[in-house]
């Protein structure tokens, strides 16, 4: 049970990380472009 606890711990803290990293990716590229739109 510990052991099926903490990979599903990982297995989480893997999902948000990579939600975080998605979302951040995605502010900048929006960034850039409105960016380039208003130059």
């Amino acid at each position: 049970f510990t052991i099926y606890n903490y990979i599903f711990n990982s297995f989480y803290v893997q999902i948000v990380n990579l939600n975080l990293v998605a979302c951040l990716l995605i502010i900048v590229a929006s960034l850039s472009l409105w960016h380039k739109c208003n130059l």
